[in-house]
């Protein structure tokens, strides 16, 4: 996992035996896995590296984060003693969840682990954020009970591993925890995100009926759910998405907030989905956008059969998603790009730009116009700028070309008879490489 923070890099993960970052710096640890954490400056200069003991054979580093006051923290899950310094945690016969905080060189603040009263009690946790008050924020999933402290939840109709969502405060005391329940084999969630009001908004997926403090979830409606919460922990809403398709592959794997109208979520799905009012036909990755209320409003994908990890959000709106993939595959301009192995996943990252920002044009400073919008038939283009046209383009809400042309006319009408009713991204490249995005409606 990997995070940024002023001018450095921060990269946690797993080894066994011995890591080495560059030729005379290495970290060891016989025989055995450990957790470490490293940083670099922006050249790629390893600045330190730090890794944390123990014995058993379990321990894994599913996320990290860097709060405000730049400390940082990592989940995870592990079996038998972890050493973060001088703080031990210990677990019992199967996997424990942790939470670790440190300073900005690595020097542990605090640590907390999960217990259950399960007979085999195992617990993971996954993503990680902070609200605007620093308070830690996790997701991960359980075998029917978890525990940090004193505050539980139990979902005891599970018959495997289920989703649940927790608040600590900055000294690593659990304020609530939260989750589904129901008869869940393998309902995991892995992301959560605070907006800047500190609600809390978790996604995860199902694999059959469930519940969400009350609210009954019917996978015929979806088996991707998400969710608002409060920051006392009380649910604003829950919603479905998705397909019925059950595949333990499938799933949202990140959440994004970008602002007061925007939260990101992306992963993969198996089969034709409908996402809002949006509509996939076939396997592969997905990137939508949602407001603050639950409403899918963008939503696009490369036809991509593979999974994404993580994404991150530039200065100008431009939203870029890693993970991997296999096979012949699309790009979101509709071009072919050809993959050679089939069978082995590779390392993929692409770049999305949506309709609302742009690329590097986000104040719209080129006044690009298009009307009417929503438009019925034909579709105007007036740019009053100095800089001529050089590329226009449409794709629609899936990322598919549906129309381009090359001149550097300032006013340009396009016939949309042929278009069928949606959501479409207009394109425009000018003659010094930068670009304007507009969105517009077909009725």
């Amino acid at each position: 996992m990997i995070a940024q923070k002023n001018d450095f890099i921060f990269i946690a993960g797993v080894y066994y035996d011995t890591i080495r970052f560059n030729p005379t710096s290495f970290l060891s640890s016989p025989a055995n896995y450990s957790i470490f954490l490293a940083k670099f400056d922006l050249n790629g200069t390893l600045v330190w590296a730090k890794n944390y003991l123990g014995t058993g054979s379990t321990k894994q580093c599913h996320g990290i984060a860097i709060n405000s006051l730049n400390q940082i923290c990592l989940t995870g899950r592990f079996k038998g003693v972890l050493n973060f310094d001088s703080h031990i945690l210990t677990s019992s016969t199967a996997n424990s969840a942790f939470l670790v905080k440190t300073d900005f060189n690595g020097n542990v603040i605090w640590a907390v682990n999960s217990t259950g009263t399960a007979p085999t009690p195992s617990s993971r946790a996954w993503g990680i954020s902070f609200d605007q008050d620093n308070n830690e924020l996790i997701t991960g999933y359980l075998l029917q009970d978890i525990s940090f402290g004193a505050t539980s939840f139990t979902n005891t109709g599970a018959t495997g591993l289920s989703s649940y969502w927790a608040k600590f405060d900055s000294s690593g005391v659990c304020n609530w925890i939260k989750g589904v329940t129901g008869p869940s084999a393998f309902s995991p969630s892995y992301s959560i995100v605070s907006d800047s009001s500190n609600n809390v908004y978790v996604a995860g997926v199902m694999d059959t009926f469930l519940s969400i403090d009350g609210n009954n979830l019917d996978i015929a409606n979806g088996t991707f759910f998400y969710c608002k919460y409060s920051p006392s922990g009380n649910l604003i809403w829950v919603k479905q998405t998705g397909n019925s398709n059950i595949n333990v592959g499938q799933a949202p794997s990140y959440l994004l907030y970008q602002n007061e109208n925007a939260i990101w979520m992306s992963g993969w799905v198996a089969g034709d989905a409908n996402f809002g009012p949006f509509t996939k036909t076939d396997t592969s990755m997905f990137l939508l956008k949602m407001d603050l209320n639950g409403n899918i409003n963008e939503f696009t994908s490369p036809h991509i059969n593979g999974s994404t990890y993580q994404c991150a959000i530039d200065n100008e709106g431009g939203v870029y998603v890693g993970g991997e993939a296999r096979g012949n595959f699309i790009s979101f301009s509709g071009d072919t790009i050809y993959y050679p192995n089939d069978t082995i996943n590779g390392s993929i990252i692409f770049k999305y730009c949506s309709g609302q920002t742009g690329i590097s044009n986000p104040d719209n400073s080129y006044k690009l116009m298009i009307f009417p919008n929503p438009s019925t038939e034909n579709l105007t283009i007036e740019i009053p700028n100095e800089i001529s046209p050089h590329h226009i383009e449409i794709t629609d809400a899936v990322g598919r070309k549906i129309f381009q042309s090359k001149n550097n006319l300032k006013s340009e009408i396009i016939n949309l008879k042929s278009f069928s009713s949606g959501i479409y991204f207009l394109k425009v490249e000018f003659e010094n490489g930068d670009v304007a995005v507009q969105k517009f409606v077909k009725e």
